[in-house]
């Protein structure tokens, strides 16, 4: 796994979320029609209150709904979302494997959904995502830059926020009653260790991502 892939997963990870990616199979032998990086899935009525906050506010919703995640990964703030993902046909066969969608509304919900992965959508349309009963669809560009230009205009994730998050999330000093934070990295298994170590033993003014690259990257 990429390892800016692997931070925007931690990052939806410690936002309660559960994680998958997924391959937009192709009948053409070799090929397949795309993949999506992260598709995310937090539950309605989700809670960590004895961590010490409710999650990021760039991911908040003004009402409850179980969030569904679409989200790509990309190094450049000049990176747009892949082209599979604009394609109607390809959202419609991700909704499919999620499951929650009725056959009867699942073409013009992905036609909806597809919409929002433009380039020129307005931030707060793209932040409130598509209702579809109790649940809602959003995708989402996360981008490996700390600063982004467009951050006003366009709803995406940059690294600067992810960072901001984690570190307040991790950080022993932040001690809380209720939740230890005081623990080794093996916890979180092979697939995040490597990234929960680099963070408990880093200061927040060497956290950004020139050396997240230097470290992860070589």
């Amino acid at each position: 796994m990429e390892p800016l892939e692997k931070l925007v997963g931690l990052y939806l990870r410690l936002n309660g979320y559960f994680l998958s990616k997924y391959i937009i199979h192709s009948p053409k032998s070799g090929t397949v029609r795309g993949e999506v990086d992260w598709l995310a899935f937090k539950g309605a009525h989700h809670s960590q209150s004895h961590v010490g906050d409710s999650g990021c506010d760039f991911l908040s919703l003004k009402e409850k709904h179980n969030d569904i995640i679409i989200c790509e990964v990309k190094s450049s703030a000049s990176s747009d979302f892949n082209k599979s993902l604009k394609s109607t046909e390809n959202i419609k066969d991700i909704l499919s494997w999620i499951g929650v969608v009725s056959d009867r509304d699942i073409d013009s919900l992905a036609e909806k959904v597809s919409k929002l992965v433009s380039r020129d959508v307005d931030k707060i349309e793209a932040q409130l995502g598509i209702v579809y009963q109790n649940y809602v669809f959003r995708p989402l560009l996360a981008i490996g830059v700390d600063s982004d230009r467009d951050f006003e205009k366009r709803w995406r994730l940059n690294t600067g926020i992810i960072f901001n998050f984690i570190k307040k999330r991790l950080a022993t000093e932040n001690h809380i009653p209720s939740c230890s934070r005081n623990y080794g990295a093996s916890q979180w298994g092979d697939d995040y260790k490597d990234l929960i170590d680099w963070f408990k033993k880093n200061n927040a003014e060497t956290i950004n991502i020139e050396n997240f690259n230097k470290k992860f990257k070589g």
